[in-house]
Order: structure tokens, then sequence, then C-alpha cells
């Protein structure tokens, strides 16, 4: 019976021991994965404000790619993609 005993309580030091050092390291993984997540949606943010700024300057012939790249940009972010027939128009006409 003493045995038995000893065999639990060693179980639960193992088990003790092994919380310890997997429940931090756990905290740290999804502490690390959410700071990521949150720093690539700032990234995200600023690249589709980026995008609006050169949507809003008059179209010229030298800023044509410019403004194609901003709205692939946009299309890229959004999860309502913008159609051919829209795009055209941002890319001969500011916002």
């Amino acid at each position: 019976m003493n045995n038995k005993k000893d065999f639990w309580e060693k179980l639960k030091s193992i088990s003790v021991m092994i919380a310890s050092i997997f429940v931090p390291l756990a905290v740290i993984l999804i502490g690390n994965w959410y700071s990521s997540a949150l720093k690539e949606s700032e990234i995200q943010v600023r690249y589709v404000e980026l995008a609006v700024d050169i949507l809003k300057e008059n179209p010229s012939d030298n800023k044509s790619n410019m403004r194609g790249w901003a709205v692939d940009l946009i299309n890229s972010y959004s999860e309502i993609k913008i159609d051919e027939q829209t795009r055209n128009e941002l890319l001969k006409a500011p916002l």
C-alpha cells in the first residue's frame, strides 16, 4: 500500500514539474504570437493608408503603375475585392 502512495506522490511531483515548465512556455509562445499578429495588422493598416493617399492624388501618366499598385494593395488586404471596372476608374480619377 505504501508503494502505491509513493508512486502517486512521485507522479504528482513529476506532473507539477512538467506543468511548471510548459505553462510559462505556452504563455510566452502565445504572447509572442499575439504580438506578431498585432504588429502585422498595424503594418497592413499603414500600407492601406499609403495606398489611399496615393489614390487621392490626381492621376498622371508617370504615376499609373503606382496607382495600379495602390489598388492591388487595397485588394490584397480587403475581404471585398475591387472589381475591374472600379479598378479602371481609380486608375483614371482621384478618390
